[in-house]
């Protein structure tokens, strides 16, 4: 992170400052884990796992899958489906059969189903799984762009992420980050998923087109003002909500440049950023220009889940995310003098 944001000259008052709320699982040091071994097998047999996961999504989203909503009162936030709940407990149960390594990850995930007590409830390596990113447009059919999601990471990086598209393309579409190589393709079912990743050349990050479009995600009631903003600086807001595919795919393809993030979920805004970095980005606390930190975390229980707190730019470039700072530092003084 370029020390010329952490020099930045905007002021910011008391109640600006970011009140940090450690998840509670990170009280002590915890020993190194290797993560090479997992990332392997994830690499490995997540890709079969995804397709067959994308495949049940497709056929339940032809029903009435719906459940109660969570209560929020926010709809991205309350949807629920059958399909959030089986595919969850069917990669949770599959992950815990893959050996004692993945025993001692953490694991977040937003539902109560699989056996996750057999997970370490403390250590320096997480996996995160969003069975269904999108579920709002999964249960209403409003458009395509929901995936299957999961992410392995440390407190200040990610390892590997994979996310499959079931309904974009004929037979789905994937993204695959290892590191900092990107892998984007349709799927292609007569060859096995990690086949059909390994024949796919990886992402060269200057290759992928530049854009002025923003994702903005998190703001509920002041949306509006954070997009006025971004076009004073010649950028376009595009709402999560109201978008037609999802995030990781318009990342890769150059349509989306940057995502300002208003405490988003841990379960599928890593990923998002893992993608955005590998392309050459960075990111930062808005609050206050450092490296995010995923440990700083946050229980809400109006949608009974983990945010992170405060509020995240993550740009292609230093100069995009010095903007995008710029706005989001401006959008907390508007809010905080009315």
């Amino acid at each position: 992170m370029s020390g010329d944001l952490r020099n930045a000259t905007f002021q910011l008052n008391d109640t600006m400052l970011r009140v940090l709320h450690p998840s509670p699982c990170y009280t002590r040091d915890i020993m190194a884990i290797n993560p090479h071994p997992l990332i392997a097998t994830l690499a490995a047999r997540m890709p079969d796992l995804f397709r067959w996961c994308g495949a049940a999504a497709r056929q339940l989203r032809r029903h009435d899958v719906a459940v109660a909503d969570k209560g929020v009162g926010y709809a991205a936030a309350d949807a629920l489906t059958l399909a959030d709940l089986s595919i969850q407990e069917i990669l949770v149960d599959a992950i815990r059969d893959f050996g004692d390594g993945f025993l001692e990850c953490r694991l977040e995930v937003e539902e109560e189903t699989g056996d996750q007590e057999v997970f370490a409830k403390e250590s320096e390596l997480t996996i995160a799984i969003d069975p269904i990113d999108g579920t709002l447009h999964f249960r209403d059919r409003t458009s395509d762009g929901y995936g299957v999601l999961i992410s392995l990471r440390r407190n200040d990086r990610s390892f590997y992420s994979l996310g499959f598209f079931p309904e974009q393309g004929p037979c789905g579409e994937w993204v695959e980050v290892k590191d900092n190589r990107v892998v984007h393709t349709l799927d292609d079912t007569s060859m096995p998923a990690r086949q059909r990743l390994d024949s796919t050349v990886a992402l060269v990050p200057g290759d992928v087109p530049r854009c002025e479009t923003i994702w903005l995600t998190g703001y509920r009631t002041d949306r509006r003002l954070v997009a006025e903003h971004l076009a004073r600086e010649g950028l376009t807001a595009a709402m999560s909500d109201s978008h037609g595919l999802h995030i990781c795919t318009e990342l890769v393809v150059g349509r989306v440049d940057g995502l300002l993030m208003s405490h988003p979920g841990v379960y599928d805004a890593p990923m998002w950023m893992h993608v955005l970095t590998a392309l050459g980005g960075v990111a930062c606390w808005v609050e206050n220009g450092e490296p995010v930190d995923f440990r700083d975390s946050w229980y809400d229980a109006t949608c009974k889940g983990y945010r992170l707190s405060g509020v995240i730019a993550c740009a292609r470039d230093a100069t995009r995310l010095r903007q995008l700072v710029e706005v989001g530092r401006r959008c907390m003084v508007s809010n905080d003098a009315t």
